[in-house]
């Protein structure tokens, strides 16, 4: 996906669950704004119509990777899953999805 260089400051950043945990806590609130407007850029090219779930989930999931350690606490995302679904802000998250 085409898209400006900066789009995304801090979910650039964000490699895997450890990359989150290494944030503060007061810039989680824009990592789950980016990550939203990613959701909406990835579905607006893509054309995918089921994507109110992954809006809905950002923040639970956000908050789940920063407060477990997470993938090695026993959770992760099957990459089958990922597509339109609630698992997507936890791929994202996970790094299992690119951010391109």
């Amino acid at each position: 996906m085409d898209r400006p260089t900066g789009t995304y400051p801090l979910l650039e950043r964000i490699q895997d669950p450890a990359d989150l945990r290494k944030l503060e806590e007061v810039q989680l609130e824009q990592v789950c704004k980016e990550l939203r407007d990613f959701i909406i850029d990835v579905v607006s090219v893509k054309g995918e119509n089921h994507f109110g779930a992954s809006l809905g989930v950002v923040e639970l999931t956000v908050a789940l990777h920063y407060v477990f350690n997470t993938p090695t606490t026993g959770w992760s995302t099957p990459i089958a899953s990922i597509r339109a679904s609630a698992a997507f802000p936890s791929a994202v998250r996970a790094g299992t999805t690119p951010l391109a």
